[in-house]
């Protein structure tokens, strides 16, 4: 599964390079690091056997997104199809990724600066884009 996932991120042109780093034997863990066509850098942390994956993009950890969508995912982010939404109060962020299989959703208490994207995307849909 892990090594197959790796190709179709190399196939897919949405990066410039694929790195696939082995991190444990047992069970089986690689990271796949890549530099997308549009500057961001991700690492996908896979787990043989598992169903989720952990996606970093520029720092940001995106938790338990479905490894069956995990490109489709990656390329919302490349082309800034994501949504941001702040609470009322300003404390909560909500963050959405469309995929095949539904958005995918995050919620984080805001306890720290908001990161530089999240900004940039708060502003997109300040403007009407999302």
């Amino acid at each position: 599964m892990i090594d197959a996932f790796v190709e179709e991120m190399t196939a897919s042109g949405l990066f410039v390079s694929v790195e696939a780093v082995p991190v444990m034997d047992e069970p089986r863990i690689v990271d796949a690091w890549a530099d997308s066509v549009a500057g961001q850098e991700f690492c996908v942390s896979l787990v043989e056997g598992q169903d989720n994956a952990r996606v970093l993009c520029d720092g940001y950890v995106f938790e338990a997104v479905p490894v069956p969508v995990v490109l489709e995912f990656v390329d919302a982010v490349v082309h800034e199809r994501i949504e941001v939404t702040a609470s009322g109060n300003g404390t909560r962020l909500t963050l959405g990724v469309p995929t095949s299989q539904g958005v995918w959703q995050d919620t984080r208490r805001v306890t720290a600066e908001v990161s530089p994207w999240e900004r940039q995307a708060l502003a997109r849909k300040g403007r009407g884009s999302s």
